[in-house]
């Protein structure tokens, strides 16, 4: 039997500690994970390749999925009260550079997707409740380095991290709501939202739901955006 990707392990591990924790309500969450052959991923890298006319890097290999979508979304048990955590909804790397503008979905595409996706953006991760994605952009074939987040019907915002340092990143936060703009170059009061204050009370959550990870890159992060003019 052939093992499962390396990154999907660590899901798997990362997915099951919340399902034990006790102050953690899943709302929805990634099972039936399958087992993976190096020669799988091969002719997926190869599919993908051919389909969608791009040169896939191998730094992609490692976060082809067994499933079609990684999935997660939970919220916090307060005792009196309930908050919402965090959300991952990631299309697997096989389908991530389809164009829906070449689909007979086509027409129900809203116009500013279809803009951007016009201009090579691709779309790879989803939040159900702002409709904010964060994306790849593809030119003459060749992925550029770094992730884009799309707030939702907003200009895309190009982020300091690649594919795959987002995968490892949203993984570690658990997709907790509003991580991606600590790896933006924005300060607060570029954003049309109270962007500190949900940070302030958010950041928190993470040290008091896994006390025994490190999670100082992102308060540092928090305060160099504080400090931004």
């Amino acid at each position: 039997m052939e093992k499962l990707q390396e990154y999907e392990k660590r899901v798997i591990n990362v997915f099951e500690d919340l399902k034990r924790n006790n102050k953690i309500i899943i709302k929805e969450i990634s099972e039936n994970f399958r087992d993976l052959s190096e020669e799988i991923v091969k002719k997926r890298k190869q599919r993908t390749e051919s389909n969608y006319k791009i040169n896939l890097s191998e730094i992609y290999f490692p976060y082809f999925f067994s499933i079609d979508y990684l999935k997660l979304n939970w919220n916090i048990d307060f005792g009196d009260y309930f908050e919402t955590g965090g959300e991952i909804y990631i299309t697997n790397i096989t389908g991530m550079f389809m164009n829906p503008l070449t689909t007979f979905d086509k027409n129900n595409v809203p116009p500013h997707e279809a803009k951007l996706l016009k201009q090579g953006y691709r779309f790879f991760d989803f939040r159900s409740a702002s409709g904010d994605m964060a994306a790849v952009k593809v030119n003459n074939g060749q992925i550029e380095p770094n992730v884009y987040w799309v707030p939702a019907a907003e200009e895309p915002i190009k982020l300091s991290i690649s594919y795959p340092e987002y995968m490892e990143h949203i993984l570690k936060t658990r997709g907790l709501h509003f991580w991606e703009y600590l790896f933006s170059d924005l300060s607060f009061d570029e954003v049309d939202f109270n962007l500190e204050e949900e940070l302030t009370e958010r950041l928190p959550y993470l040290t008091m739901l896994f006390p025994d990870e490190d999670f100082s890159e992102y308060f540092e992060r928090f305060e160099r955006m504080k400090s931004k003019v």
